[in-house]
Parts: C-alpha cells; structure tokens; sequence
C-alpha cells in the first residue's frame, strides 16, 4: 500500500479589522495624493508661475498688491505636490457623514483576492483586478488602475500577517515602494 503525503501550503488568509481615525483617514488620502504626476506637474507649473511673478513684483512700484496675486500660484502648487489640497475635501466629507468613517473596518487576503469591509460597502476584487500595490510608509493601496484605490493602515497587520500578504503580493509582482 502506497501513502501519498501531500505538502502542506502554509496558511495564506489573512483578516484585520480596525478602526481609522480622521486624521489617519486624511494622511492616507493626502499620501495617496502625493503621486499623482499630473498633480504634480501642474503644481511644479503653479509653484513657478507665482515664485517667476512674485521676483518681477518686486521691482514694481506697489509690489504689496502684486505680491499677494503671486502667492495664489505658489499656495497652490504646494498644496498640490503636496498633496493638501484634497484634505479640506476629506474632512468635509468626514464632518458631513461621521458614521460612515468612525466604524470598524475589515481587511481580508488570500490567494484569490481582497474583500474590504465597513459601514458604507462590502467589497471583493479578485486578484487579476489589482492592478499595483504601493507601500507608501504607513500604509498598504491597493490600485484597480480605474482611479480608486482601497488601503489598508500597516499598523492594522501584525507581523506575521504583513509577512503572508507581501509573500501573496510577490508570487503575483503587484508590491511596488
């Protein structure tokens, strides 16, 4: 009689449920906003339009009220390669709806896919969905390449669970720095 011993995989479902205060909520948001090029871009442009106009102000004879028209373009451009501009819009919707991000939220991996979880959606992406996973310090995004994005705090991961995900990321070369 012949025993057959089949290998065992070692366990790849990882679950964490957490919680997202405000101001993680809106660090989350302005990180994630920081790598947007064309954000970026046009706040490089806005930044230098207004530092271009704020030098020729200066040899003008009343350089007050063309200083304060230059700092229009540097505040906003900085607000855009920062990514500040979209925190007012956060906090906004955060003030408007409190129930929908003071909740518990679920984050779920394994082998076929992700399932997010809280108050306002249940949802589930298969894998072949996923476009990147990008670490930017704190937190885990996980793009569909359609403009959304989903994240996940790395603090709601212990260490062994954060070891599972990067091993499931890597077989699939989604994890990008």
């Amino acid at each position: 009689m012949t025993q057959t011993l089949a290998a065992q995989a070692p366990d790849t479902r990882i679950r964490a449920a957490y919680r997202l205060g405000p101001s993680e909520y809106m660090t989350a948001v302005r990180v994630l906003s920081q790598r947007s090029r064309p954000a970026f871009v046009v706040g490089i442009l806005s930044t230098s339009v207004g530092v271009v106009a704020l030098v020729i102000g200066l040899g003008l004879q009343d350089p007050i009220s063309f200083v304060m028209n230059a700092l229009l373009p540097i505040v906003f451009g900085v607000a855009l390669v920062t990514g500040w501009y979209c925190v007012p819009f956060s906090w906004y919707a955060i003030r408007k709806r409190p129930e929908l991000f003071d909740a518990e939220m679920t984050f779920e991996a394994d082998d076929s896919g992700l399932r997010f979880r809280t108050t306002m959606y249940d949802t589930r992406i298969a894998w072949p969905y996923v476009r990147r996973v990008r670490d930017l310090g704190r937190f885990l995004f996980f793009d569909n390449g359609a403009g959304g994005s989903l994240f996940v705090p790395e603090r709601a991961l212990d260490a062994e669970s954060m070891a599972t995900l990067r091993r499931i990321l890597g077989a699939r070369g989604l994890l990008l720095a």
